[in-house]
């Protein structure tokens, strides 16, 4: 205690009592106010003045999280007390606290505590929405549209459930009488199907679509789930199931192709685009003037079955570009499916670039083997005696990217064509093989006398 400070005790005294000493009989005086109570309201508080122009103290748990958090609004102590159980781990505690930003209000903590408890690498709803989802199969299991993901049961256990729906209803539009989360990945299905589809969406989905405002939040949140590298394959398991409960195959026979052209949502429509739209697209490059037999269309359906092939087993592969010993000389790439792989080297040696689930490995081998590339690589690279280019250089190429399924359609299209290509190089030289070795014997032969070479023997025998 300061030497000459009063310490009035506010559960022992009336408030007007002390503010009357404080300001009317004490002026010059030194006190400590003190209150085991929680603070008045605005309107009821005697004290308030002197409170806003002194310094307080408090001692509570949730006053010294607020401290210790670096947290500016002191209202959150109450959301401090509603929230207690997760704060009693200094484990939790110290993981928010890297999380945390000084004017955060009560929303942007409930939107944290759950990317700690869900161990999410950032607090965005999108990316919550997506690892607690993903969460349900990391041990191998399919999603279950009945039964809530695993890590849900925590969420709940620290009373993170209510806000979490709000969240979804405020960013979704998601509302229902009795919300359920198992629901909601198929609302989010259904909507980014509406979105993407050209025409009218079937009657039994309409009740199913939310509000206009949260249709782009969905469409954009199922996008980077479907385009994730790290939880992609949880998206390509939530859209079976919910292909499968909506019975999308039995919707499809209806639709023309052009009206499902920019759906990605299902693996079904991907499916029957690869099949019919691949083939029309085939023939049309290949045959301009429409000038084609059956032969030419039974090719193109074996291309397409081969992208749908490929589509399906969403190959996850590796593009190493190689870089040159010598200026001038071209470079090469080498597609490894598996880094994995007996033979396939350290990745870490050369520089690598990992396709994304909508990229096809083939297609980017046979994009750095082009002139274009390795003439933009050649104004990129670096050296004098030994020339190399670094995985910045390799990362920051433009390059155009078609649809999966073109990708994988041109790709087989060139290996179709370079292996017959191919064979005629080997043959050509096996041919020149041969008459280098006849080339050969016949030089030995007409040096050691076994031939005339000039035919000067015929001539001298006819004399």
């Amino acid at each position: 205690m300061v030497e000459g400070e009063t310490t009035l005790r506010l559960d022992q005294i009336e408030a007007l009592e002390a503010k009357i000493r404080l300001e009317r009989e004490e002026p010059n005086g030194k006190f400590l106010l003190y209150s085991p109570a929680e603070e008045p309201e605005y309107e009821d508080d005697w004290l308030l003045d002197i409170r806003l122009y002194s310094r307080s103290f408090r001692a509570d748990k949730a006053s010294i999280l607020l401290q210790e958090l670096g947290l500016v609004n002191q209202h959150l102590r109450a959301h401090f007390a509603d929230r207690r159980k997760f704060f009693d781990s200094k484990e939790r505690l110290q993981k928010i606290k890297n999380l945390i930003a000084p004017d955060d209000v009560a929303g942007d903590l409930d939107r944290k505590m759950i990317a700690v408890v869900a161990k999410a690498d950032q607090p965005e709803l999108f990316n919550l929405v997506r690892t607690i989802f993903h969460a349900s199969t990391e041990s191998g299991s399919e999603i279950d549209l009945d039964n809530p993901p695993a890590i849900w049961g925590q969420i709940e256990k620290f009373d993170l459930d209510t806000p979490f729906r709000q969240m979804i209803k405020s960013t979704f539009g998601y509302e229902e009488e009795n919300p359920t989360l198992q629901k909601f990945p198929l609302r989010l299905v259904i909507t980014d199907y509406a979105h993407h589809l050209k025409g009218d969406v079937p009657q039994s989905f309409r009740g199913l679509l939310p509000p206009r405002n949260g249709c782009s939040n969905a469409v954009v949140c199922l996008a980077q789930w479907r385009d994730s590298n790290s939880k992609g394959a949880s998206y390509d398991r939530l859209s079976a199931e919910a292909a499968a409960v909506l019975k999308i195959d039995e919707h499809l026979p209806n639709m023309e192709i052009d009206q499902l052209l920019n759906v990605m949502t299902f693996l079904a429509v991907e499916k029957r685009i690869a099949v019919k739209h691949t083939v029309s697209g085939l023939l049309k490059l290949l045959y301009p003037n429409e000038e084609y037999d059956k032969e030419a269309v039974r090719l193109c359906l074996e291309y397409a079955h081969e992208a749908r092939r490929r589509v399906k087993e969403r190959l996850i592969d590796h593009v190493r570009p190689v870089t040159s010993r010598r200026r001038g000389s071209r470079a090469c790439s080498a597609w490894v499916p598996d880094v994995r792989r007996p033979g396939a080297g350290n990745p870490e040696s050369l520089p690598v670039e990992r396709p994304t689930p909508h990229t096809s490995g083939e297609f980017m081998k046979r994009f750095f083997d082009s002139v274009y590339a390795n003439s933009f690589f050649e104004t990129l690279s670096t050296g004098l005696t030994r020339v190399g280019l670094g995985q910045y250089e390799i990362d920051n190429v433009a390059l155009a990217i078609p649809p999966i399924s073109e990708q994988i359609m041109i790709s087989y299209f060139l290996d179709s064509e370079t292996e017959k290509m191919d064979s005629l190089i080997a043959e050509a030289r096996r041919a020149i093989d041969l008459l280098q070795e006849r080339r050969t014997a016949l030089i030995s032969s007409a040096v050691t006398g076994k031939i005339n070479a000039f035919g000067l023997g015929k001539s001298e025998e006819a004399a």
